[in-house]
C-alpha cells in the first residue's frame, strides 16, 4: 500500500520494472529498453537503500560482473537467495538528479562503520 499510495500519480507508462533476478534481461537489451523510454538517460529522483553489508543496488562489495552496458550490469554474488540479478551500475545512479540513501542500522552502529566492514570509505560532498 505504500508503494501504492507513493506512486499513486505516476501514469504506468513511466513504470519500467526490471526482469525478476529468474529471468534477467541481458544488460544490453535492458539498456535499449532503457534508452526508448528515458533519452535522457538517467533518474530523476533515486532512493537507495544500504543493505548491512554495504551493498546498494545489488552491488554487493564481493560480485561477479557476468556483463555489462554503459548503464546496467549483470552481477551474480554468493551467499544470497538469489544470486544471479541484473542492476543499475554506479555510473548510472550517480547521473541521477537526486539521490537519496535510506540507513537502517543495527543500534550503535554507523554508516561509517557498514561502509568499513564492506571495505568502502565514506566520501561526503
Amino acid at each position: 500500500r505504500r508503494v501504492r499510495v507513493l506512486l499513486r500519480d505516476v501514469p504506468a507508462t513511466n513504470l519500467h520494472l526490471m526482469a525478476g533476478e529468474q529471468d534477467c534481461l541481458h544488460p544490453h537489451t535492458y539498456q535499449q529498453q532503457f534508452a526508448e523510454h528515458n533519452p535522457a538517460g538517467r533518474f530523476h529522483y533515486t532512493i537507495l537503500g544500504v543493505g548491512q553489508d554495504g551493498h546498494i543496488a545489488s552491488l554487493f562489495p564481493k560480485y561477479e560482473e557476468i556483463s555489462s552496458s554503459e548503464d546496467f550490469t549483470l552481477v551474480r554474488v554468493a551467499d544470497v537467495v538469489s544470486p544471479v540479478r541484473l542492476t543499475a551500475n554506479l555510473r548510472l545512479l550517480n547521473k541521477s538528479l537526486s539521490l537519496r540513501v535510506v540507513v537502517v542500522a543495527p543500534p550503535r552502529e554507523t554508516l561509517s562503520e557498514i561502509l568499513k566492514r564492506a571495505g568502502c570509505s565514506l566520501y561526503l560532498d
